[in-house]
């Protein structure tokens, strides 16, 4: 009879040497040691574990506002950012969630790419964005971003509340300013923060 498994219990054989027990009974091996038994002939040999692929599961909610909180974002620019903001990140290997916000700011939640780096990510989103609405002048003035933007991270079971979230922002907003919204994500953020 051949049988194979994994103990994590507490040091006590030795790689390589054979030991006699009956069949199902326990040994004491070091941490990672798998062990090979024929019968009652149980010999111990170390098998490095190896991950056969690799799983990245990283979502972030990005909020970030226009130049000096101007409600400057009508629904052309909306849809405009909407599409830039696809397309940036599909080629940054990442996958474009939700994106939603109202006349002064906007919320984006991504999946974040194996190589994708958060900063660059936005610094795209934004400065590519801002470019295709200029390009397209859909602003009467130069349309810009704010310098500053949060980014968040999200658990994989809170993905489906932040996307209802960012797409009710509109009916949200009737109720609170984006300074009030956004004073109240930092704290709650502050709040799991290592300190």
């Amino acid at each position: 009879m051949k049988m194979r498994a994994i103990y994590t219990l507490t040091p006590g054989c030795n790689p390589g040497r054979a030991y006699r027990a009956k069949p199902g009974a326990n040994l004491k091996l070091n941490p990672g040691r798998t062990y090979k038994a024929k019968s009652t002939r149980i010999k111990v040999r170390i098998r490095k574990q190896k991950m056969s692929h690799s799983y990245f599961s990283i979502y972030l909610h990005y909020v970030f506002a226009t130049k000096k909180r101007q409600n400057d974002i009508t629904p052309e620019i909306e849809k405009t950012y909407k599409k830039v903001f696809e397309s940036i990140c599909q080629d940054h290997g990442c996958f474009l969630m939700a994106a939603n916000g109202t006349e002064n700011h906007v919320h984006v939640l991504v999946s974040l790419g194996r190589e994708a780096v958060p900063s660059k990510l936005i610094r795209s989103l934004k400065s590519m964005s801002s470019k295709e609405i200029n390009e397209q002048e859909l602003s009467p003035k130069r349309f810009s971003w704010q310098v500053g933007y949060g980014v968040f991270s999200v658990g994989r079971f809170e993905i489906s509340k932040i996307k209802g979230y960012i797409a009710k922002q509109k009916e949200h907003h009737k109720a609170i300013s984006f300074d009030k919204e956004y004073e109240l994500m930092l704290e709650e953020a502050k709040r799991y923060a290592p300190h």
